[in-house]
């Protein structure tokens, strides 16, 4: 009876062994995917600090005005793309009656190219 006793014991600290091994896996993967994101995050800001600087790409300031003048609403997140050879904004705009746009903007010239509401097929080009 002793032995059985040693040996359910032994089970459950391996076992509670193998809970605290796997919560510290688990415990450590967020912080790894925060570190990532940072990382990808500092990379994008150097890129596009590079880009402004070789004159590639006109600042965000002239970009938000144009988008502000072609569509109004909130701007609520941009991204700027490298597509073949040429720099896109990707301006996300939640309009007045709530609707999502995607608007795109030439990272050159500032210029709008296109505006989409998002999950939609519905396109507006700026001609």
């Amino acid at each position: 009876m002793l032995v059985n006793f040693f040996r359910h014991a032994a089970r459950s600290l391996a076992a509670g062994a193998s809970v605290a091994v796997i919560g510290a896996i688990l415990g450590l993967t967020p912080a790894v995917a925060h570190d990532e994101e940072r990382r990808r995050k500092t990379q994008d800001h150097d890129t596009a600090l590079s880009a402004l600087s070789r004159g590639e790409i006109v600042r965000l300031e002239v970009v938000l005005a144009a988008v502000n003048t072609a569509v109004p609403g909130e701007v609520v997140g941009v991204e700027l793309k490298l597509r073949q050879s040429d720099w896109l904004y990707e301006v996300k705009v939640l309009s007045p009656d709530g609707i999502a746009l995607r608007v795109l903007v030439d990272g050159r010239t500032g210029r709008v190219l296109d505006t989409k509401q998002k999950g939609l097929d519905i396109k507006r080009k700026r001609e």
